[in-house]
């Protein structure tokens, strides 16, 4: 049977907050147990640092699978969403309030609605968690949270289920949706749920044979997509603190106060630690790619540019946090007081940062061959890598100047000359890997090909 719209009740905060924060809570729990044994006072290292990556890894993982995959698969419920009688709906027209059912087509939509939940109880954790999404909940006039306006969607109240059997709610395509609520699947104008399970174009290349599971595809886009918009505000925001950093290390280098701030270095170690799940959950999006293509010779090289880049950013990982692992030092100069370190790095945080720099550049090499193959075969015309040549070029130059500072005599004009030339390494290397993040979005062609 439908509702009137009148007869529609949207959840308010408070009826939101619990069902939320138990879909949440575990994932939290991982992630900051992961973070928790990355720091010093774990005093674990490196084996910490691995260790972390994975637990914060698999909390994102939870996180898109509680909040994503299964309301797509469930009409819009979690588990705890229908003990607690709340359920996600898709919003059809804004203006007459016109709503539909979840559905599977939707899971790209709700695997990024997920992840901006997070970011959005995530901003303000160190000083009530939530805030956010209370005040933009009470300010809007149907009770939606920011992420609910990028997806589109709405919670509304239904009747609970007093004890949710988890063999009821199941997750698999093959069989038919649970009804609990015996609601209908358009609300407030009595029509039928508009819009395909899939894509439409999707739809059509999965029977000409271009694709074994399109909406699998479909996440995979959005997760390019989001990721990369987040990585290159990331790397702006790196540059601008890295700059502010060497222009203070320039003024103290000549008997001066440090003339700025930290409040961009403070910014910066935000975003780069939250940097670590976003490119965790891009590294998803090879995978995805590579179960949803069906060609196996076509998209075999996506596996290993899924492996490649995962331990690249492990590495990456490992180098940012143990940057200062014991080992020589590269320039020093003589200021009044003797002799400072201004460039430090270990010998650790130097083998990690080459590792990490090897592995993105061998994934973007086999990535370049997937697409090269995609194009041939499907006649396509998405455009490739080309990073990758130029992160070679100036990471050699990087590494030349590493190995120089180390081996040579140190002396106040030679401090000042390796300290110049890596710093412009460095930020020509910003604007490399903005690129490489950038060219992630070209990915998103697969999905439209003709």
């Amino acid at each position: 049977m439908s509702k009137s719209k009148t007869s529609i009740q949207f959840a308010t905060f408070m009826e939101r907050l619990k069902p939320t924060f138990m879909d949440y809570f575990g994932p939290w729990i991982l992630f900051f147990v992961g973070a928790f044994v990355q720091t010093p006072i774990a005093g674990i290292g490196i084996a910490g640092i691995i260790l972390g990556a994975f637990c914060e890894l698999l909390g994102i993982i939870a996180i898109l699978i509680i909040n994503g995959y299964a309301p797509a698969l469930n009409r819009g419920y979690t588990p705890n969403k229908m003990k607690h009688g709340v359920r996600l709906m898709k919003i059809v027209n804004k203006n007459t309030m016109e709503l539909r059912e979840i559905n599977e087509g939707d899971m790209g939509i709700l695997l990024l609605r997920a992840i901006i939940g997070w970011f959005e109880a995530f901003l303000f954790l160190p000083i009530v968690p939530g805030l956010l999404s209370l005040l933009i909940i009470n300010s809007s006039k149907i009770n939606q949270r920011f992420a609910d306006m990028i997806a589109g969607t709405v919670v509304i109240k239904v009747d609970p289920v007093e004890t949710v059997n988890i063999k009821d709610f199941r997750m698999k395509k093959s069989n038919p949706p649970p009804t609990f609520d015996g609601d209908t699947a358009a609300i407030a104008t009595g029509k039928p749920a508009k819009g395909p399970t899939i894509d439409k174009k999707l739809d059509d290349k999965a029977v000409d044979g271009v694709f074994t599971n399109p909406s699998l595809i479909v996440v995979g886009k959005w997760i390019f997509i989001s990721s990369a918009i987040y990585l290159i505000l990331a790397q702006i925001v790196h540059f601008v603190s890295f700059t502010l950093r060497r222009i203070n290390i320039s003024f103290y280098m000549f008997g001066e106060n440090y003339p700025i701030g930290n409040t961009a270095w403070q910014l910066d170690i935000v975003l780069s630690i939250i940097g670590y799940v976003v490119l965790f959950i891009s590294c998803a999006g090879f995978v995805l790619y590579f179960l949803g293509i069906r060609n196996s010779e076509t998209k075999q090289p996506l596996l290993l540019v899924a492996v490649f880049y995962l331990f690249f950013i492990i590495f990456r990982i490992i180098y940012i946090e143990a940057v200062w692992l014991s080992g020589s030092f590269l320039a020093f100069i003589n200021i009044v007081s003797g002799y400072i370190v201004i460039i430090g790095i270990g010998y650790g945080g130097f083998v990690f940062e080459i590792l990490s720099t090897i592995c993105l550049i061998v994934a973007l090499f086999l990535l370049n061959k997937f697409i090269r193959a995609f194009n041939e075969e499907n006649q396509s015309n998405v455009k490739r890598f080309g990073g990758h040549i130029v992160l070679i070029v100036f990471f050699t130059l990087l590494l030349a100047t590493y190995i120089t500072g180390m081996i040579a005599e140190p002396s106040e004009v030679f401090g000042v000359v390796i300290f110049y030339l890596i710093t412009l390494f460095k930020i020509i290397l910003t604007f490399v890997y903005l690129g490489i993040f950038a060219g992630l979005i070209k990915l998103r062609k697969i999905a439209i090909i003709e």
